[in-house]
């Protein structure tokens, strides 16, 4: 490395001076950027700040003079030294660092007031930032940081307005499920414990204009233009993908044979296959795309109903048992775990979990379902956390003391018979 080359931070920016004549300066005279160099820019403007992060008692109105005062000046050094640089990959280097350095500054401000977004300050500082991006908008980086006050901000008028796209589709009934997947993004923004950068923010734009452009005439059309939407713009938030998959098994439960679940897995995933793109990049880079996702889903998910047939039988899905015992305070897992019980006492008979399950399903029924898929009995039989177990406990001390007269009763029947009973033969 050359000797006049000087590293700061994470990278080294290198820009040409002009000479007076406003010809460029010679090899020799190129000046390098060092840290100390990069550090009179925001110096000042951090230290301004310092007093009010180590809660000193300060004068809040002059406080506030001083602090803007500084930020205005600040953005005119940040265009002094971009108006000074030649190449425009140090220009878009040096810009990107500045708007990270006021992020920084802002965040510090944000967390000290404990997130109190409307403090005059961080919105002059916010202000700063959005010029400097107007003027050179450019030279923005899709992984530029935000303030964590500006994602708050906006994050905010984005549900404001999906609520208001939101009481424009009441009329089609759709489901909590699928309004609230269609918000994910919005909440990522605001919420989310992952960094939100320049791309999230035109993701959310886009994002947001194509919801206002959407037109529909039924909740079929509006629950698959939102998810065919999602995987094109490539939302991969793993919620999402768990949203996707329950939606699809759901539609093939629906199907009576094995034969019609298989096409439909195979014309699902020609249809998400064949999906054109809407964003170069997924919405978080640390997971594989959804699209990519729900393909893998769909291969695992066709391999393993196609070694098991998970359709129930024609007795119980062809009708509905209008005599159903119901639990009025059981859930459906507490009603599963109770029969596996008495399954394992040999109290009720069964040759396989499959059976059992179904038996279940079809004779029983919750406080909030009155009816619930084998399967879904299938994977509670064996739930044993104490708050579960609590009211089966209680369920079986009463039945006990209800049911002791008549053990009393068949105890003394038993004696008194006794002597009547054929003696065995010697």
């Amino acid at each position: 490395m050359k000797k006049n080359v000087k590293i700061f931070s994470f990278f080294t920016i290198r820009y040409n001076l002009r000479s007076p004549g406003n010809t460029p300066r010679t090899t020799s005279e190129t000046i390098y950027l060092n840290h100390k160099k990069m550090n009179t820019v925001f110096y000042k403007l951090q230290s301004i700040c310092e007093p009010v992060l180590r809660d000193e008692k300060i004068d809040q109105e002059q406080f506030n003079i001083d602090f803007q005062k500084e930020a205005a000046l600040t953005e005119q050094k940040i265009t002094g030294h971009i108006l000074s640089i030649d190449n425009e990959t140090q220009m878009k280097a040096f810009f990107n660092f500045a708007m990270d350095e006021l992020s920084r500054i802002c965040d510090q401000l944000f967390e000290h007031l404990k997130h109190d977004s409307s403090d005059v300050n961080i919105l002059f500082l916010m202000d700063t930032m959005a010029n400097l991006r107007r003027k050179y908008s450019s030279k923005v980086n899709s992984d530029t940081k935000f303030p964590l006050a500006f994602r708050k901000i906006y994050g905010q008028r984005y549900l404001n307005e999906w609520e208001n796209i939101k009481s424009s589709w009441a009329e089609f009934g759709l489901s909590e499920r699928t309004l609230k997947a269609a918000a994910y993004p919005f909440q990522e923004f605001e919420d989310s414990f992952e960094e939100m950068t320049w791309f999230h923010f035109t993701w959310i734009n886009r994002y947001m204009q194509h919801l206002r452009n959407m037109n529909f005439s039924n909740n079929y059309q509006i629950q698959y233009g939102l998810a065919e939407l999602l995987i094109r713009m490539d939302f991969n938030l793993p919620a999402f993908n768990v949203y996707c998959t329950r939606q699809i098994t759901g539609y093939l439960d629906t199907l009576q044979s094995k034969e019609e679940q298989l096409f439909m897995m195979d014309r699902i995933r020609k249809e998400i296959s064949q999906l054109s793109s809407l964003s170069k990049d997924a919405f978080y880079n640390f997971a594989s795309s959804s699209k990519d996702f729900l393909l893998s889903w769909l291969d695992k998910e066709e391999s393993f109903r196609a070694r098991h047939d998970l359709q129930t039988s024609k007795a119980f899905a062809s009708s509905e048992n209008p005599h159903k015992f119901k639990f009025k305070t059981w859930t459906v897992r507490q009603i599963a775990y109770f029969f596996k019980q008495l399954a394992d006492e040999n109290i009720l008979s069964y040759d396989k979990i499959k059976e059992l399950s179904e038996q279940i399903s079809y004779n029983c029924c919750s406080a909030n379902e009155t009816h619930f898929q084998p399967r879904t009995v299938a994977s509670k039989l064996y739930s044993s956390e104490p708050d579960e177990v609590e009211p089966i406990i209680a369920f079986v001390d009463d039945q006990y003391e209800a049911m002791k007269p008549s053990f009393e009763f068949f105890s003394k029947l038993k004696t008194f018979l006794d002597p009547y009973r054929k003696k065995e033969i010697k």
